[in-house]
């Protein structure tokens, strides 16, 4: 199961002189998976790229890489 959608999120900044509201507008996209075992795996990402049909599986598998390389990338530093 995909789904996508559109969200804002709220940001708040504090300038010398007042408390500014600045939306930051992002893609949620939520993948979940049941293997033969239903087992189930949950995914999600915010991105601020557009996400259509043909943008979401590309999306999705360059995430989960880049979450690779950040997982062994953190497993070469050790722990904090």
């Amino acid at each position: 199961m995909i789904r996508a959608c559109n969200i804002i999120l709220p940001k708040r900044r504090t300038c010398g002189l007042c408390e500014c509201a600045i939306d930051v507008k992002a893609n949620y996209l939520l993948y979940k998976q049941t293997d033969k075992k239903d087992r189930t795996t949950l995914r999600t990402w915010l991105s601020a790229l557009p996400l259509t049909k043909k943008t979401i599986e590309p999306m999705m598998r360059a995430g989960h890489a880049r979450w690779k390389i950040e997982t062994f990338a953190q497993e070469l530093r050790g722990p904090f």
